[in-house]
């Protein structure tokens, strides 16, 4: 089993990730040879770097392990990081979350089961209420409420779950990759 950090999206052709080479679907796995299990881990190692700074990156991309180094560019602005490179909306940051829809490069990446789709999980910001029911790599696959589930296929779909949901709380369906299983989380919204 792959362990990591997906790496959801490069949103700037300019920013120091899309020029060393990362791409959707990489799996960041360490950071100057410490091993990276979570964001929050990588987070971590990256506080306290400098702009300009070269670190090296253990990276699986569709079954090939590579190494790639990064010059350290200027730590994202509040409103970029609020907007998860453009994947969050309204719904889904009443959640926390930064999600994006499953490509099928995405769908190879992770493995999912045949026809599987959904929203991947790319951040779960650590004060919110999704903190410690959703992480990073979990794909959101239903609402689920009275009658039959409502399949999230865009971020419409999940806004729509949680601005109609029933006692401020949002039933989801969630399949965890690393688990190879799939969960029920019940998440209490934000205002």
């Amino acid at each position: 089993m792959i362990r990591g950090v997906l790496v959801g999206s490069v949103t700037d052709a300019n920013s120091p990730a899309a020029k060393a080479g990362l791409a959707p679907g990489d799996v960041v796995m360490a950071l100057d040879g410490h091993p990276v299990d979570r964001v929050s881990t990588l987070q971590r190692s990256l506080f306290g770097m400098q702009p300009g700074q070269t670190v090296t990156l253990d990276v699986m991309r569709f079954g090939t392990r590579r190494t790639v180094r990064v010059t350290l560019g200027e730590p994202a602005g509040d409103a970029q990081v609020a907007s998860s490179g453009g994947t969050s909306r309204a719904g889904t940051a009443r959640l926390g979350i930064g999600v994006a829809p499953v490509s099928p490069e995405i769908a190879a990446q992770l493995q999912l089961p045949s026809g599987m789709t959904g929203l991947l999980v790319e951040r779960v910001d650590p004060v919110s209420p999704a903190a410690n029911q959703l992480q990073p790599g979990d794909v959101i696959t239903d609402a689920l409420g009275p009658g039959r589930p409502k399949p999230i296929r865009t971020i419409d779909d999940l806004r729509d779950a949680v601005d109609h949901a029933p006692n401020g709380i949002v039933s989801l369906q969630v399949y965890s990759p690393q688990a190879q299983g799939t969960r029920v989380v019940n998440i209490q919204i934000g205002k």
